[in-house]
């Protein structure tokens, strides 16, 4: 027998996106399930970046601080030296907001810290290893989900559902939404041997690209390679922080001739919770 649950919004993907509009909701006093097909948040994820505009809303709701006390790296400066020209390319410090850098943090420990954060309501509540496969339809709509929890079947009454479970939404395809094409650079297509849910592909590092005097990155006409390596350590008067400077060398054949180019990025590293 199917289970069965009666919620004022349903949401379908346990996302960034999913988790952050169930606690709003729930924050306003509406009792809201959001349903996660995985059964937990450890896998490789498209961005690990939380960026100054996020940390913002964190700001806003009154999570920065606690956030802030988690692991992370914060990237404040790009900089991209062509032979002896040094060119700033970015630099998050002048941001007109109250932390002026990206949070370098993998998704997974994002996606805890939003959940412990949404579990102070009481009306917000997260179902793993649910995988929603179908929307409830009645006469005047439609009015919840049906699919499996741990291999038992499911279903959910909703006032609302709402659909974040991804660019590649089911819950979006079975209710006929059209999808509103940007044009994003980052949604460009892909070849059918490359993965569709990641901008980047890491690779085995090999033995030749490690050693003394090459170069730390290839690339091609239509592929570049690039290692990134920590290259120096400084201490800092805070024992809680670190500062790494993480370069990335290219050289591309160019005419016959070789083209060198470094990227530095700097990096203040927290290295423990304190």
């Amino acid at each position: 027998m199917a289970d069965r649950k009666h919620v004022q919004c349903c949401i379908v993907g346990g996302g960034p996106a999913g988790v952050v509009a169930g606690a709003l909701l729930a924050r306003a006093g509406i009792r809201v399930l959001v349903l996660e097909k995985h059964g937990d948040f450890l896998r490789d994820f498209r961005g690990d970046t939380v960026h100054p505009s996020t940390m913002e809303v964190l700001d806003e709701l009154g999570w920065l601080d606690a956030f802030l006390q988690r692991p992370h790296r914060e990237l404040q400066r790009i900089r991209v030296h062509l032979e002896d020209d040094e060119l700033a390319i970015g630099d998050f410090t002048h941001s007109p907001t109250r932390a002026k850098f990206i949070a370098l943090m993998p998704q997974w420990d994002f996606l805890t810290f939003l959940v412990e954060q949404a579990r102070v309501f009481p009306g917000f509540e997260l179902w793993m290893n649910a995988n929603a496969t179908e929307l409830s339809q009645g006469t005047s709509g439609y009015h919840g989900v049906r699919g499996v929890r741990a291999d038992e079947p499911f279903e959910v009454e909703a006032d609302l559902v709402l659909a974040a479970d991804g660019r590649h939404s089911l819950m979006r395809n079975v209710a006929r939404l059209r999808v509103q094409d940007v044009g994003s650079p980052i949604d460009n297509p892909r070849k059918a041997s490359e993965p569709s849910s990641t901008m980047a592909m890491a690779t085995p590092m090999r033995a030749k690209d490690t050693a003394a005097g090459n170069t730390l990155g290839r690339s091609s006409r239509s592929k570049m390679r690039v290692v990134l390596a920590p290259v120096a350590r400084a201490a800092t008067t805070n024992s809680r922080l670190a500062k790494d400077r993480v370069v990335a060398r290219m050289t591309r054949k160019s005419r016959g001739a070789d083209t060198k180019a470094n990227i530095t990025v700097s990096l203040n590293s927290v290295t423990s919770n304190g």
